[in-house]
């Protein structure tokens, strides 16, 4: 679930079109959504069942770092994902944070993490992995892997094969970002049809270029397909804004950290 606090905490994001003046979620009649979200992480918490959060981060810098961990560690959150605001689907804004603040900020995150320990960070967890594995010699074996496609079954029955955050749009060239529908064809039979998908061929020519190119391949495998998209308008593209802030900067802040110590 997604756990969101009051409207004065500056860590808060939304994706839907409807957007309070303050930038708290809010439900599709326009109403404050934080108070329900908040009750029902009460009544987990009353009833021993564990839950997990992802927080939408916009002007990221060290001290929001901190109060994003501080605040969702006392909550009792077991575990907390965090998405730095990018350029998806309906989300349009075009927000530049300095290199600096953003490497400012993962490097906060990880030292909250693992000095404190109430709460696990979902990225931080993931950096930290790939730098356990580049030392056992083992990280390259990961840009082999092949790709999770994460297929997302819409609403209708179609079945966007990758990118869930592609489900429901389309593009001009392109058409409907969906392989067939499981209502007739089945989801197996769907994802299979995948493969001679124009789009999807392009997307891996972008796989292709990033693993040529990017010395952090065998760390993101490629980057995210819909951020490309929404970024850059191709699937064929390589270093996005996702890939600067949630995966070099993040490296390059668990290595600063690792340098404090």
């Amino acid at each position: 679930m997604r756990a969101v606090r009051p409207a004065e905490h500056p860590c808060v994001g939304q994706r839907r079109r409807t957007r309070r003046p303050d930038g708290s979620r809010v439900d599709r009649a326009g109403r404050d959504s934080a108070g329900r979200a908040l009750a029902g992480i009460s009544t987990l918490r009353t009833h021993g069942i564990p839950f997990t959060a992802i927080a939408v981060v916009r002007a990221p810098s060290a001290a929001r770092a901190r109060e994003l961990y501080n605040w969702f560690a006392s909550l009792g959150c077991a575990s907390l994902g965090v998405n730095l605001v990018e350029r998806k689907g309906i989300q349009r804004a075009d927000e530049t944070s300095a290199h600096d603040r953003v490497v400012e900020f993962w490097a906060a995150l990880v030292d909250r993490a693992e000095s404190d320990g109430r709460l696990r960070v979902r990225d931080v967890d993931d950096a930290l992995g790939f730098v356990r594995a580049q030392l056992a010699g083992t990280a390259e074996a990961r840009a082999d892997r092949p790709h999770d496609p994460v297929p997302m079954v819409m609403w209708n029955g179609d079945v966007a094969p990758f990118g869930p955050e592609l489900a429901g749009f389309s593009s001009p060239v392109h058409g409907r970002f969906a392989a067939a529908n499981v209502l007739g064809a089945g989801l197996t039979q769907a994802v299979a049809r995948a493969a001679g998908l124009p789009w999807v061929a392009e997307a891996m020519r972008g796989v292709a270029a990033c693993r040529a190119v990017c010395d952090h391949f065998s760390y993101c495998r490629g980057g995210s397909p819909a951020n490309k998209y929404f970024e850059t308008g191709s699937f064929d593209s390589t270093e996005t804004r996702y890939c600067r802030n949630s995966r070099k900067a993040l490296m390059e802040g668990v290595l600063h950290h690792v340098g404090q110590r």
